[in-house]
């Protein structure tokens, strides 16, 4: 998707804001929101890795809307974006915002997106709230954030590349525990080299684990 500062309507077939979270919600003559805007999703570097992103802080605006209705219940903090529908109708345009936990939908021209910031490569759908910069319903493309430029995000993202280039090795590592099962029982292998390279690749696995423990890659979350 191609960068710009300022998106519109006139962008609509281009955009998608399935799983943008919305930071901030403000009803009134317009509709408001601070979301994480996902401009990029990038295909995993390995093959059964994760995706990454790229990920702005955004105001998104709906000036002069009416007929305002929303079902369900949200529970802010945490709500996310499913998808934003338009439908065309004879006298107006109206926008259905689906949430996963939800939906709200009202009737207005058209919308302006903000990029507030520059985009932030991510390894989760979501920035963290501190390193956004808080919430804001500012409506600028130049939003100071000098937490950005701090010893604290800077060593965070070290520790995060870190705890990457961990978990690929783990994951190549528990690939190759699959291909040595593999030749196991095909006997492909001899027994006493299929027992101490599995042995030793446990063992680093382990390492792994311990590693990651606590990080987006502990694996202790959902074994």
């Amino acid at each position: 998707m191609p960068f710009k500062n300022i998106w519109t309507e006139e962008d609509f077939n281009q955009m998608g804001w399935h799983d943008s979270r919305i930071y901030k919600l403000r009803v009134g003559k317009s509709v408001e929101m601070d979301i994480d805007y996902i401009l990029e999703w990038n295909e995993p570097e390995i093959v059964g890795m994760a995706f990454t992103f790229w990920i702005v802080p955004a105001t998104l605006v709906f000036d002069q809307i009416t007929d305002f209705s929303c079902e369900s219940v949200f529970y802010m903090g945490d709500i996310e974006i499913e998808n934003i529908e338009k439908q065309v109708r004879e006298e107006d345009v109206q926008w259905i915002i689906k949430c996963h936990s939800g939906e709200f939908s009202f009737i207005a021209p058209g919308y302006s997106m903000f990029i507030r910031q520059k985009p932030f490569f991510s390894f989760e759908q979501t920035i963290s709230l501190c390193a956004r910069g808080g919430c804001s319903l500012e409506r600028t493309t130049n939003q100071d954030n000098p937490y950005r430029l701090g010893e604290e995000y800077t060593t965070l993202q070290k520790k995060e590349w870190e705890h990457y280039s961990e978990a690929k090795r783990r994951h190549f590592n528990l690939s190759e525990i699959e291909n040595l099962e593999r030749l196991h029982e095909n006997k492909a292998i001899d027994l006493k080299k299929y027992l101490i390279r599995k042995r030793a690749l446990n063992k680093e696995i382990a390492f792994s684990d311990s590693f990651l423990k606590g990080s987006i890659w502990d694996r202790t979350s959902y074994l």
